[in-house]
């Protein structure tokens, strides 16, 4: 209701306010929104510096009703669809206030990492981006946007490492968006840890050894 109150007094296309997570025990307020300026918006979504998640967010329905593609696969999706969403949006608005709680199992099965979940998890998000590609390169602003397309695909890369112990997947790795790591360095929105690590890759000293991250993954 205050959300829906705040868009309506001020017809803004997208509101958004902070959420509160809590796992039952302690919790953490997260603010929602880093800036009103779409453009700016979207970037710091790509890089993961204000959240994408389309469960805080109230979107105007005629910004739905407009040409966007739903993607069928679950690893990324509030990435896809908001992303696409706020393309078509001008006027943005915040709540200030923790509005939305988000309760987090961490005995979930979700958030058990097995082999076969790291795999989907990987191979659902390499195809979600490829549908936002798709959008914004119809929507001609892929250019604008290449870097932080870019940046997704440097942490979808993030995502095979507890499965680097096994030979086939660490040549998939090597071979995956082959030369992103270039596009990362010279990147200024990267973060210091990001350009160290992309330049380890590209000097072959990054995943080494390789069956560093395999303790991640769960006995099935």
């Amino acid at each position: 209701e205050i959300m829906y109150n705040e868009a309506v007094r001020n017809d803004y296309d997208v509101v958004v306010c902070d959420r509160f997570e809590t796992n039952g025990q302690s919790g953490k307020r997260y603010k929602g929104l880093t800036t009103d300026n779409v453009s700016d918006l979207i970037l710091d979504m790509m890089y993961v510096r204000c959240g994408w998640q389309v469960w805080n967010k109230m979107i105007k329905k005629t910004i739905y009703d407009s040409n966007v593609v739903f993607p069928t696969f679950a690893m990324g999706e509030d990435m896809v669809i908001m992303l696409q969403l706020l393309t078509s949006c001008k006027k943005v608005g915040y709540v200030s206030g923790a509005v939305y709680n988000y309760f987090l199992n961490n005995e979930s099965i979700v958030r058990k990492l097995t082999e076969e979940t790291c795999v989907k998890q990987y191979k659902q998000m390499m195809t979600n981006i490829s549908i936002l590609e798709e959008f914004l390169n119809k929507k001609g602003v892929i250019n604008y946007y290449a870097q932080g397309i870019n940046h997704i695909k440097f942490k979808i890369k993030g995502l095979m490492l507890p499965l680097l112990g096994r030979e086939d997947y660490y040549k998939e790795y090597k071979n995956l968006y082959r030369g992103v790591e270039y596009t990362i360095i010279k990147d200024k929105r990267s973060s210091f840890k990001e350009r160290l690590l992309a330049t380890l890759i590209i000097l072959g000293l990054f995943p080494y050894p390789r069956n560093k991250y395999s303790y991640l993954i769960e006995k099935q």
